[in-house]
């Protein structure tokens, strides 16, 4: 058996702590000696040319990601910085893995909310990662309700939320 891998998706939380993908990505990776995990964040062109995107974004973005790094480093570990839009990442991955004796497993982010943009883009992603038979683990983040067609028990659902313990990775 060949070795499988999974991809943590830094997204907008850029953090090492409290990091429900990060803490789930490691736990898996754990379960067998034959699992890697790698870390990436997506510059991704077509979100680079919406009209909110700065150039001070963009360096917090960059600064964070070094720190991030150098957090990193001691468990000789790093989050690689791609240039393309993460579809378009995930086909070249798995086209690289079906090459060679290892699989994509899995991908875990946060869920993220805002733009139409991005949350076409992760129906795509969810697209493709079913295609390919990668699942793809999405952690709310703060509580928001992605899809929710009603407002009916969104306090009672963010309440219960806020208060889960934080699990530490």
């Amino acid at each position: 058996m060949g070795k499988e891998i999974g991809f943590v998706w830094f997204k907008k939380d850029l953090r090492l702590t409290d990091h429900e993908p990060l803490r789930q990505a490691l736990e898996w990776e754990r379960g067998s000696q034959n699992r890697e995990v790698y870390f990436f964040y997506a510059l991704e062109p077509s979100l680079l040319r919406r009209q909110d995107v700065s150039r001070r974004h963009l360096r917090f973005i960059i600064q964070t990601l070094e720190e991030l790094n150098e957090e990193l480093q001691p468990f000789d570990r790093s989050i690689q910085l791609v240039h393309c839009d993460v579809p378009s990442f995930l086909s070249a991955v798995s086209e690289v893995c079906s090459a060679t004796d290892v699989s994509l497993e899995m991908l875990w982010s946060h869920q993220e909310y805002g733009v139409q943009q991005t949350y076409d883009r992760d129906k795509e992603v969810a697209k493709r990662c079913k295609t390919a038979g990668v699942e793809w683990l999405e952690s709310p983040t703060e509580g928001v309700q992605r899809g929710a067609t009603s407002r009916k028990g969104w306090d009672k659902a963010w309440k219960d939320f806020m208060q889960q313990p934080i699990e530490q990775v």
